[in-house]
Formats: C-alpha cells, sequence, structure tokens
C-alpha cells in the first residue's frame, strides 16, 4: 500500500528504518543542501527553492527571540495563555466527573458529546474562521463553567433523578463539546501565527506552558 501512494504521488518509496538510524537519517533530511551557483542563475527552476531553503536555515530562530521581539511577544504570552486554558479545562472536566452522582452516564454523554466534536471539527475549521469559531467555542465553555459553578445538586436528588443532575449533565456534556472544538481549531491556529523559521519552537513552547494546566487541575480538585 505504502510502495503505492509513492508512485501514484511520484514520490520516493517509504523506507523503514531501525530505531538507531533515526537521528541519523533525521540529520540527513533536515540539512540545507548546498546551493551551486549554477542553480541561482536566472530561468533556473530550483534557484528560488534551494534559496528559500538556505535562508530559512541561517535565519533560524531560537525561544528566546518569541519573547524578546516585539512583534512576537503579545502574540506568544496570548497563545501561552490559551494552551494553559485547554488543559485546564479539558483535564477539569476528566477529574471533576467523578464528583458527580451518576460518574458512569456523565461519562458516556461527555464522550459522546468529544466523538461528534471531533466528527464536525473538520468542517468548522474549513468553513469558519480561526479567531471567530475560537471565540464561539470560548463563550460556549465560558457560560457552561459559570452555570456549573453556581448549580447546586441538593442531598435529595443523589441517587435519584432531578432537574439539577440533568442541567449538570447537559453543561458537562457541553463544555467537552467545546473544548474539543477548540482544540481542534487551536492547533492549526498556533501554526499560521508564527514564520516557518520558529513555528515548531512555538508550537512546542505552547504546548510544554499548556501542560502546566493538567498539572494544577488534580492538586486543585484534591
Amino acid at each position: 500500500m505504502l510502495r503505492k501512494i509513492s508512485i501514484t504521488n511520484n514520490r520516493p518509496p517509504f523506507r523503514f528504518h531501525l530505531i538507531g538510524e533515526i537521528p541519523l537519517y533525521n540529520r540527513e533530511v533536515s540539512m540545507a543542501p548546498p546551493c551551486p551557483a549554477s542553480a541561482l542563475k536566472r530561468g533556473n527552476p530550483l534557484s528560488k527553492n534551494l534559496k528559500a531553503i538556505k535562508d530559512m536555515t541561517l535565519n533560524a530562530k531560537g525561544y528566546f527571540d518569541l519573547i524578546l521581539e516585539r512583534k512576537l511577544r503579545n502574540r506568544t504570552l496570548l497563545l501561552l495563555y490559551i494552551w494553559f486554558i485547554r488543559y485546564y479545562v479539558y483535564f477539569g472536566i476528566q477529574f471533576s466527573l467523578a464528583q458527580y452522582d451518576d460518574f458512569y452516564l456523565s461519562l458516556i454523554f461527555t464522550a459522546c458529546g468529544e466523538v461528534v466534536a471531533n466528527l464536525i471539527g473538520a468542517p468548522i475549521k474549513l468553513n469558519l474562521r480561526r479567531r471567530t469559531s475560537l471565540s464561539c467555542t470560548l463563550v460556549l465553555m465560558i457560560v457552561c463553567s459559570v452555570v456549573l459553578s453556581k448549580l447546586q445538586v441538593e442531598s435529595v436528588c443523589m441517587g435519584g433523578n432531578c432537574l439539577q443532575q440533568d442541567v449538570e449533565t447537559v453543561c458537562a456534556t457541553l463544555l467537552k463539546f467545546g473544548i474539543t472544538i477548540y482544540i481542534a481549531i487551536l492547533v492549526t491556529y498556533t501554526s499560521e501565527q508564527y514564520p516557518t523559521a520558529m513555528r515548531a519552537k512555538a508550537y512546542g513552547l505552547c504546548m510544554t506552558f499548556g501542560k502546566i494546566g493538567s498539572v494544577v487541575v488534580p492538586i486543585q480538585i484534591n
């Protein structure tokens, strides 16, 4: 199957590598090829591509440039906060389900909400603007979070069926639905905010900072 895909797309055949060979292979394919003088002549179709690869390699920047450069500082700080919220809300829902009276029913509903959100996440990403979809899902999460924080399930409802429990389950499902779409759009939006030379570093920094949210959640709940 891999060979057929390679032939269809006019790509070289897929090669398997042992674990010890992967670092050497990554260094080989990531190195910018030398740019011969003949390739830079006017009219050569390879000149622009080779020059772009060489410039991108020479202009590669580090993590401190994301904070030191004025154009990227505010953008990076905002995305760090957004990624923190992404992990904090997602894992907050997961750990908070144990406090619900009907844990298994709440788990099933939130899981169904996540599956539906994953299915419609791609069409939303393709047809709506990134900031519009992020803002809508963020408003949905804020509303559901406020309702859950103000909702009080009375002791007489424990083990039975009442309106407070139904509202609690619906809000938790909508919150899981919103954060799942939010995650799908946020990954693409973050990559689009940075130039190619620092895109991988910026994405890794945002994800690392967001993991702090997943560490804080169980400590706060317990």
